[in-house]
């Protein structure tokens, strides 16, 4: 069977909005980020599939998620809260979503609705808000011994 790829559906998904805003905050294009995302990944990802889950025709699976949030240098909830800026406002909608994502619960229902497992989630968030190591003062000039 072939598919008419005309007719396929033009609808934005969090995860599409996400990859979207992780690209042009890289300011890279679809060819380029699709080889950093082949690196990232392991395996190849072809600029088509890019193109795809941006528009909403596929939806990525969370590892890709999770990689394009690594190469844009930001935790998984910050990319999906920053991506759904770019969410089109629609009339239609059911209920206006939260953005903010602080709380670790809003955090987690945002990346179930990206499809990763509740244990991947949980990992993330988790994972996120750990302590970030204390930088060492050995090597540093200010302090200098008499």
């Amino acid at each position: 069977m072939v598919r008419n790829h005309a007719l396929a559906p033009r609808t934005r998904t969090e995860s599409g909005d996400a990859l979207l805003y992780a690209r042009n905050r890289l300011k890279l294009t679809q060819n380029d980020f699709s080889l950093r995302l082949s690196a990232v990944l392991g395996r190849r990802v072809d600029t088509t599939q890019v193109a795809k889950w941006e528009r909403g025709a596929h939806v990525p699976r969370s590892a890709v998620v999770m990689a394009a949030a690594q190469l844009a240098g930001l935790s998984v909830a910050q990319l999906v809260a920053d991506g759904q800026s770019l969410a089109p406002e629609t009339t239609a909608s059911p209920a206006p979503k939260r953005t903010d994502l602080e709380d670790p619960r809003d955090q987690l229902l945002a990346l179930v609705d990206l499809g990763f497992t509740l244990a991947q989630a949980i990992t993330l968030v988790q994972r996120d808000r750990a302590p970030k190591p204390a930088k060492s003062a050995v090597g540093w000039k200010g302090a200098q011994s008499p």
